[in-house]
């Protein structure tokens, strides 16, 4: 009998890049899909590298000492090796708060820039994932009895330490991986307790093709939870699915029909595009809410059919939803040349390329023969990297096999790929426009928190700022 588990997880990083900035810990649970827990809680820290800097506010947030990670931590590569095999486990569900944003870009790009697979454990072996927070706001916006909201300044918090407080779920050391692990567990249950058929439901949605059945073109409209449609209509409206959004298979570009965006109907496509991409500041008056947005198949989207807010008429009237009108806007936008227009608006959607060849994850798929470089490279040992030529079809994975090199194994490193190492780190560690954190601007960010008066009283604030100089003179030295 096929076992299904959720693995419910989270991590601290060194900072708030995700593909850039480093895991410090990743804690995870294992549950079954009643959420009762399996074997032992998982708590594992990495070693910070002497290549990058940790964020001194990342580091006092987390209460995680680089010193400290040195001493008790695992090498990335064998670190991201063993998070990768957990979530590889045949049926499991990777599963998290905000993790779709965060924790697994956080995943892909230590998997990419340690070699292995980025995506696989995403869909292999009857696998999957799935993100807490946006099917917490679709309940508050759709079935919010049972759950205590929070607000602050009359907008709703779903920072997972003040909805844990507010639903009794102790919570008492945020930003720990582990706590958050469990705060989110709780957080799952109290749902799963209080609205357990919307539970069930979007928990079934963390499988693209269900997504792409509920959206595919001609099922007229549905529900959309998330955080680009505002607080004040609860994060929620009604949308209509008009087509593919360029050329991403997993892309489907939809209309909110809950806003006034009639004007999307005669404007061109280049009048759209330039309004869409501008800031909201800046656009000429009467355009400001465009309402097209790209949902993405394989992100776990917070979507539902209409029925499930029009079918309550206390929700049409939280969410100021009349069907009739939702109705009739969906079929002026459902013609085929509109839907054509509006899905071209995302054709040349461009993304510059990245200059920093660890954060070029999306810029192409490795070969089968740089893949299978890749899978040697992972058990190669030292010797192996000293004595054999190992090349890539792709040059993004070279610069990553010379930055591997000089992490983990320094003493394989030629005359020339050292030199070309230390210009790496000079460069880095200088700011040359790059944005990344110099040793300067560190040292003034160490000066000025060592005057803050609530860390001069907190022993601990006062060990990790220490510690934080201690790393930086390692990197000096090094």
């Amino acid at each position: 009998m096929t076992t299904n588990t959720i693995l419910w997880h989270d991590y601290e990083t060194w900072g708030v890049n995700p593909k850039l900035d480093r895991p410090s810990q990743f804690a995870a649970i294992r549950t079954d899909e009643h959420l009762n827990e399996i074997g032992e809680p998982i708590n594992w820290f990495s070693q910070p590298t002497l290549d990058r800097l940790p964020h001194p506010q990342a580091a006092l947030i987390t209460g995680i000492s680089p010193i400290e990670c040195l001493q008790r931590g695992m090498p990335e590569p064998e670190f991201i090796a063993k998070i990768n095999a957990e979530f590889m486990t045949p049926n499991t569900c990777g599963a998290g708060y905000n993790s779709i944003n965060f924790d697994d870009e956080v995943t892909r790009f230590t998997l990419f820039r340690n070699f292995h697979d980025p995506y696989e454990r995403e869909y292999s072996n009857n696998n999957s994932r799935w993100d807490l927070i946006n099917v917490l706001r679709m309940a508050r916006a759709l079935r919010p009895e049972g759950i205590n909201w929070p607000t602050v300044n009359g907008k709703p918090n779903f920072r997972l330490e003040v909805l844990s407080a507010a639903n009794g779920i102790s919570h008492e050391n945020a930003h720990d991986a582990l706590n958050d692990v469990r705060a989110t567990i709780g957080m799952a249950k109290k749902l799963r307790d209080a609205q357990p058929k919307l539970f069930n439901y979007l928990f079934q949605m963390r499988q693209k093709h269900k997504v792409a059945e509920l959206l595919h073109v001609g099922n007229g409209p549905f529900m959309h939870t998330s955080p680009k449609l505002g607080a004040e209509r609860h994060y929620t409206s009604a949308m209509l699915a008009l087509g593919q959004g360029g050329s991403n298979r997993n892309s489907v570009v939809c209309v909110d029909l809950n806003t006034n965006n009639d004007w999307l109907l005669s404007e061109s496509a280049e009048t759209i595009r330039n309004i869409l991409f501008t800031r909201f500041s800046d656009r000429p008056a009467g355009y400001e809410s465009p309402g097209l947005k790209q949902i993405m198949l394989n992100k776990c989207p917070a979507v539902a059919p209409l029925k499930t807010a029009t079918a309550d008429p206390a929700t049409c009237e939280r969410l100021q939803l009349d069907e009739g009108e939702i109705m009739r806007r969906a079929e002026r936008f459902d013609d085929p040349a509109i839907r054509a227009k509006l899905c071209s608006v995302f054709n040349s959607e461009y993304q510059s390329p990245s200059v920093d060849a660890e954060a070029t994850l999306y810029q192409g798929f490795p070969s089968p023969g740089d893949k299978a470089t890749m899978a040697e490279l992972r058990t190669a040992s030292a010797d192996d990297l000293a004595s054999r030529v190992y090349h890539f079809a792709d040059e993004r994975y070279n610069q990553l096999l010379l930055r591997y090199k000089a992490r983990f194994y320094p003493q394989t490193l030629n005359d020339d790929e050292r030199y070309t190492w230390r210009e790496l780190l000079l460069s880095r560690f200088t700011d040359d426009g790059r944005g990344e954190l110099s040793l300067e601007a560190f040292a003034g960010e160490l000066m000025l928190l060592s005057q803050d008066a609530d860390i001069i009283n907190n022993e601990r604030k006062l060990k990790i700022l220490k510690d934080l100089e201690r790393f930086a003179l390692l990197i000096q030295n090094a």
